[in-house]
């Protein structure tokens, strides 16, 4: 069965490893979590992940952290619904689901339908704890984030105004352009800062923002580098 215990020390922790894989053809099996499912079930299929919770207190309240799902899902504690992730189509942003727990022990179900990607299943770790330490978990991550980003797109900035000023300076055009895409890729990546202040983008349109990223930068870079 898979089961997590939480030590109760007020902290976040990832809910790494093996969990229940219920499929549709009946049985269950184990699933690693982050991972996708297609080494073991078809990439457009359909399937439960379960997770029973030890160590909780009672009357605590608790958050789940879901970084990446493919594509759909319905989450629940104990049978309660807590909320679904990508109802309207691709979702790229984390989000957080509440619950207060009734006992010390509670079972986290994840109905996961994926169509629209090439791979399924929980593909990004999931962060559990009291609700004010996920929070606090998840922000430190995106001071993270933002700072480095925001060296990123600094770097691009002024490389590419050090190219209007030198024209003949390519190398300086070059790398500005590299910044920029790293920029891209990194702001469609882990905390998909990007997708959360652009909410436009918090679909299929910044996987494709990402991916074109990727491709461009091997080909930008290398005229740097000569």
């Amino acid at each position: 069965e898979g089961r997590a215990v939480y030590g109760g020390n007020g902290t976040a922790l990832r809910l790494d490893g093996s969990w229940d894989f219920l499929s549709g053809e009946g049985g269950t099996k184990s699933a690693e979590v982050p991972g996708v499912w297609n080494s073991f079930h078809d990439w457009n299929g359909s399937g439960t992940y379960r997770l029973k919770l030890d160590g909780l207190s009672p009357g605590t309240l608790y958050a789940f952290r879901f970084g990446g799902i493919s594509s759909r899902a319905e989450i629940a504690v104990d049978g309660e619904r807590l909320g679904n992730w990508g109802d309207s189509g691709i979702e790229i942003v984390p989000k957080t689901f509440w619950f207060v727990a009734t006992g010390n022990s509670a079972t986290l179900t994840v109905e996961v339908e994926n169509s629209l990607l090439a791979e399924g299943g929980l593909w990004v770790p999931v962060l559990f704890g009291p609700a004010q330490a996920v929070s606090a978990a998840a922000q430190r991550t995106q001071l993270i984030s933002a700072a480095v980003l925001g060296s990123i797109l600094m770097m691009g900035l002024y490389h590419l105004a050090l190219f209007t000023f030198r024209t003949r300076a390519r190398s300086a055009l070059f790398f500005g352009l590299f910044c920029l895409l790293v920029f891209v890729k990194a702001g469609f990546s882990n905390e998909q800062l990007l997708g959360f202040f652009f909410a436009r983008l918090n679909s299929s349109g910044g996987l494709r923002a990402a991916y074109a990223a990727t491709i461009l930068m091997p080909p930008v870079f290398v005229p740097y580098l000569e």
